[in-house]
């Protein structure tokens, strides 16, 4: 019998094991439970009885729901680097064998749903196959685990900035609102990390940087204090992230190149 509990599991650095432990997660939870209490828990979402929460969780569920397609992709891509047809990931094993199980699960995740519905469709087998292809996974494609710690501090850094530059009257509104969405942008890919992996925050700092180096009027906001938060933090984020991904990034040249563009 799998084990259910919700342990860390050292291959869940991928679609697949992020899938594998949401399910388990599921199984957790009591029999007939509905709506926001149900789900909240195994999405990640504290204070289940707060219904500001629900639209977080709706998200939430359409991440996940979204989840099979990309394990399929990441299959495809490696089947498309192996040249010899029988060395290739067969379809049956590495998708078949779970996805069959969470199509027919699929439509009972939902809010207004009772969770034994859903768990209901969710076997024994698709469980234990979505763990397997989640290490075979990780034998062939590297994502790379931020630090909890790490992701609190961003999320906080962050969450002050934006507080800090919706207060301030002095910014033209309409580069405060652009600024704004880039921001707003970073910080829900850092809260949606556990469903969507490092890619979506490199990419979200990518575009903020680009936004900033690409707007002339961002010189605007870059020579003021918190334009000078801004940067820091980008500088602090893309550091994390070099670390984290191996390897040198386009973020801290970008980050460099708008510090350059700015005044003595």
């Amino acid at each position: 019998m799998l084990d259910h509990s919700d342990k860390a599991d050292p291959h869940d650095r991928n679609p697949a094991g992020r899938l594998f432990r949401i399910l388990k997660r599921a199984k957790l939870r009591p029999k007939g439970s509905v709506g926001l209490s149900a789900w909240a828990p195994v999405l990640c979402i504290p204070d289940p009885l707060n219904h500001s929460k629900l639209p977080v969780l709706l998200k939430r569920m359409a991440l996940v729901l979204q989840m099979p397609d990309h394990i399929e992709a990441q299959i495809n891509t490696i089947n498309q680097t192996i040249t010899s047809e029988e060395h290739k990931l067969d379809r049956e094993q590495y998708i078949d064998s779970w996805r069959n199980s969470f199509a027919a699960a699929a439509p009972f995740m939902n809010s207004a749903q009772n969770i034994t519905d859903f768990n209901s469709k969710i076997t024994e087998a698709c469980i234990a196959s979505l763990g397997f292809v989640s290490r075979e996974l990780n034998r062939s494609t590297y994502e790379p685990e931020l630090d909890p710690d790490v992701l609190a501090g961003l999320r906080k850094q962050i969450s002050e900035i934006i507080d800090e530059l919706q207060a301030d009257t002095t910014i033209e509104s309409k580069l405060s609102l652009y600024i704004l969405q880039h921001l707003f942008f970073i910080l829900e890919t850092i809260n949606e990390y556990e469903f969507a992996g490092i890619v979506p925050i490199h990419k979200a700092i990518n575009a903020t940087v680009g936004a900033m180096i690409m707007t002339p009027e961002s010189e605007a906001i870059a020579v003021k204090p918190i334009g000078k938060k801004i940067v820091e933090f980008l500088k602090t984020a893309a550091s994390f992230i070099t670390l984290a991904k191996e390897g040198p990034l386009l973020i801290e040249k970008g980050v460099e190149i708008f510090t350059k563009l700015l005044p003595p």
